[in-house]
């Protein structure tokens, strides 16, 4: 694979002995590929892309079946290609991993809804952020995401993500209606939004 892209003898034998000790799978060498499990084969895919030390690397899910170890070990790779002047193109659905990222593009249907970095992107969301939880939060959750003052509610983990205009009393309304309908043990808090907030209030928004 490597002579496609000009590399022979010694720098050849350098790039793959690079590549079995970054993908940890020097111990499989003489494996066939499809013997391998799914995340050692998608350790071998990042070895193959980047044997060449391309000035572009286009990586489509990377950690797509790796272990949360592994996870990790792919965007320290990525953070040395980028530091050594490479650029890199990164497709992911998880949003924690797109925060690593420098600038990074909101994809709904095939079209870009918003670009800018993941900073930018959070402070440009038009609400305030808070979190609520409370047992049932299923049950809740569908108590309150018709509120009017609720512009947006999502279920995130175990608690619910609600956001509203800024400025608004959100911890004081909510909590007359939540007692109001007899529920109590809650706590309510603002927290900083997530790129998770922002992609649910864009795909709201677009009707998604």
């Amino acid at each position: 694979f490597g002579s496609i892209y000009g590399l022979e003898g010694a720098r050849l034998r350098e790039r793959i002995a690079y590549v079995l000790k970054m993908a940890e799978i020097g111990r499989r060498r003489d494996d066939l590929v499809h013997s391998l499990p799914g995340g050692v084969k998608q350790r071998l895919a990042l070895g193959g892309a980047i044997l060449h030390d391309p000035p572009v690397l286009f990586l489509d899910e990377p950690t797509s079946g790796v272990d949360p170890i592994m996870r990790r070990t792919f965007w320290e790779i990525i953070y040395d290609f980028s530091r050594n002047g490479k650029t890199i193109f990164v497709t992911t659905h998880y949003m924690d991993e797109a925060e690593h990222c420098d600038r990074m593009a909101l994809i709904i249907a095939g079209k870009i809804i918003a670009l800018d970095s993941p900073s930018a992107l959070k402070a440009a969301l038009p609400y305030s952020v808070w979190s609520l939880r409370v047992e049932r939060f299923i049950e809740v959750f569908e108590e309150i995401a018709p509120l009017s003052f609720i512009e947006e509610a999502a279920i995130f983990g175990s608690e619910i993500h609600i956001m509203c205009k800024k400025g608004f009393p959100l911890k004081r309304e909510l909590s007359k209606v939540l007692r109001g309908k007899g529920i109590a043990g809650f706590t309510i808090e603002e927290v900083g939004a997530t790129l998770e907030d922002v992609f649910v209030s864009h795909a709201r928004r677009l009707g998604v």
